[in-house]
């Protein structure tokens, strides 16, 4: 086989190669989390040292329904709202803007609902979903927003990927 054959066919390798791996971040869909411990073993899984695991009050304002715990793992915070169903979580995040910067609050006692609440999260917002979870990270990393890529499926609202420098 010549030369330029051996190219040409590497190079068609090394296209098919990045073309499926970045296929397979964008339709990643992620694992079906059925709770908080599943969530915090596939942290882990991928080296993070998962410092604390607090359980947040209802007496707190809370954007969701669902039991809110904070994890504090490898110098970030995540938001965790586990909630009794699929469909719970499902409906929960469909309250979510695009952007992450506006919930639909729930409706309140009267069974009025407002008409929405803007929240400055003090950094870039991303939030996940995953079986009965919804999992907010706010930041600018990239191994952090890949990782919940990969454990949680792509993000369903907030800023997509975050690159240092570009205009956003």
């Amino acid at each position: 086989m010549g030369e330029k054959k051996k190219r040409v066919i590497l190079g068609i390798i090394i296209v098919l190669i990045v073309t499926l791996t970045g296929l397979n971040l964008l339709l990643h869909k992620g694992r079906n989390l059925k709770s908080t411990d599943e969530f915090v073993k596939e942290l882990k899984s991928r080296n993070y040292k998962v410092e604390s695991i607090e359980d947040v009050t209802k007496n707190r304002m809370s954007w969701f329904s669902g039991n809110e715990k904070i994890i504090k793992c490898s110098n970030i915070e995540l938001l965790v709202f586990e909630f009794t169903s699929v469909e719970e979580a499902s409906n929960e995040a469909s309250r979510v803007s695009k952007d992450g910067f506006k919930i639909k609050p729930l409706p309140n006692a009267s069974g009025s609902t407002p008409l929405a609440v803007y929240i400055g999260w003090g950094d870039n917002p991303h939030f996940y979903r995953s079986g009965k979870l919804i999992v907010l990270y706010c930041g600018t990393n990239l191994k952090v927003q890949y990782d919940l890529n990969r454990i949680l499926g792509r993000q369903f609202a907030g800023f997509e990927w975050y690159i240092p420098g570009k205009k956003h």
